[in-house]
């Protein structure tokens, strides 16, 4: 497995984690080339082998940091790839750009649709950044690579018919979601829906679980009362998640009405002067990061997220699993998963203040909506447990193996 990001911090790390214990619980040795680990992780069958970077401190800022970064990740995971390959019976690149050459590739967003969002929204300014053109780079070559491999796979082998979503052959892509499969295919012509396999992202269900005790700690923690209806936002990244459109809805649900928790590493000092401009200072607790992101899910009400694009957006099946209601866009993955007003909540408009505050307005009116909801909810995401999904992940691989 090839991923820049390995550990429980963050969507795509933690589901590279989770994939890869639940593979090696199954009896796979697992090698992972990797170079951002938040701790060390000792499991059976999992050898983690740290990428070492020339890297920048933070201090020169984000954008910086993986101009340099990022490609060199890419470049020396290959290298290392190619100098070790025929230990392996398969390369899995997690993420698509993360390497250069794989056998199978798990695409966890469409980097040129994302291009392609933003320059319809009027900014340009990411066509002067010259990481975006090395990503895009990356994740053409490394799609056409897989392309061939599938048509020569097809041409030479049986039809496999292994996995649900594809018609005959187990393809060599899968992604995290059908929004991200249409934006590939959307930005990659060569590519049909038939060779690009949906493998939704798991959870962990006896991490993410409704916890009351937990509940009272946090809201002790914060101040707030037990019975007070609260709200939670998890993100890192503010802006994109549409952190300025919950605080809006504040003031139009009441003052005093609710309490938004805000979980996340991202610098709050754009949303503090909203929430100042808004007059709901008493009603927004910014956390920060924190190291018991489970606890909040069970301290919330209601989980709330108008991002303005996710592949999957694991935090929605985190929340779901912990038995919260969640109020989320149609532009994250993971809505597809949800059935609006039964297990959850779907925007028509992410933008709409107005229309966050209707629905949280009836939670709070309607406490037997909010716990049915949350109990279709937590249903749900049982059916998404890391067993389930590794066990679709295991015959993904095993297909490969047996169609090389």
């Amino acid at each position: 497995m090839v991923t820049r990001v390995y550990g429980r911090r963050g969507g795509i790390a933690r589901t590279s984690l989770e994939t890869a214990e639940q593979l090696a619980a199954r009896g796979h040795h697992i090698t992972v080339l990797t170079n951002q680990v938040d701790r060390d992780y000792n499991f059976n069958n999992i050898d983690i082998h740290r990428v070492r970077l020339i890297g920048l401190p933070h201090s020169v800022g984000i954008k910086m940091k993986n101009l340099v970064e990022v490609p060199q990740f890419v470049l020396l995971s290959t290298i290392a790839v190619l100098l070790t390959r025929r230990r392996y019976d398969v390369v899995w690149n997690k993420g698509n750009t993360q390497c250069l050459v794989q056998d199978v590739v798990t695409s966890e967003s469409c980097h040129r649709a994302w291009i392609g969002e933003r320059k319809a929204a009027g900014e340009k300014k990411h066509f002067f950044y010259p990481l975006h053109h090395f990503i895009l780079a990356v994740e053409k070559w490394n799609y056409r690579r897989a392309m061939r491999r599938q048509t020569r796979l097809v041409a030479e082998k049986p039809r496999q018919g292994n996995l649900p979503h594809a018609s005959g052959f187990s393809p060599c892509i899968t992604t995290i979601s059908k929004m991200v499969r249409r934006d590939i295919i959307n930005s990659y012509p060569f590519l049909s829906e038939d060779d690009i396999g949906v493998i939704y992202n798991g959870v962990n269900r006896a991490e993410f679980v409704f916890d009351p005790d937990a509940r009272k700690a946090v809201r002790k923690r914060h101040g707030i009362a037990p019975d007070g209806f609260t709200a939670l936002f998890v993100g890192w990244e503010f802006e994109r998640k549409g952190l300025e459109y919950i605080i809006g809805a504040l003031p139009l649900i009441g003052a005093g009405r609710i309490k938004l928790l805000v979980v996340g590493g991202d610098s709050p000092a754009r949303y503090r002067k909203i929430v100042e401009k808004s007059g709901v200072e008493d009603d927004v607790i910014f956390c920060g990061s924190v190291d018991d992101v489970a606890a909040y899910y069970s301290a919330a009400d209601v989980f709330i997220l108008p991002t303005r694009m996710d592949a999957f957006g694991l935090v929605v099946l985190e929340a779901m699993s912990a038995g919260r209601a969640v109020i989320i866009s149609s532009t994250a993955g993971a809505a597809e998963l949800i059935e609006h007003g039964a297990n959850g909540f779907i925007l028509e408009e992410r933008t709409s203040s107005r229309e966050i505050a209707g629905i949280a307005k009836n939670l709070i009116d309607d406490p037997g909506l909010k716990e049915t909801v949350g109990e279709a909810a937590a249903e749900t995401a049982a059916g998404y447990d890391w067993d389930a999904i590794g066990a679709e992940y295991e015959r993904f691989l095993k297909n490969s193996i047996q169609s090389a």
